[in-house]
């Protein structure tokens, strides 16, 4: 999954810079690639402390 997620952020990244896609649409075709693979892991959960800030130690 993680090669896939990064081959659609790179195609998303070219795509809208050159104007051959919107955001919204690049973020729909993201998507549809990643969400069939990430099916095949039911029930996985991001961990709660996902997108928080991480203590430093010694700050």
């Amino acid at each position: 999954v993680g090669s896939a997620m990064w081959d659609t952020l790179t195609r998303t990244r070219s795509s809208v810079a050159l104007g051959s896609r919107t955001p919204a649409e690049a973020v729909a075709d993201n998507q549809s690639m990643i969400a069939p693979k990430m099916d095949l892991f039911e029930g996985y959960r991001m961990p709660d402390t996902y997108g928080q800030p991480s203590p430093v130690p010694g700050s």
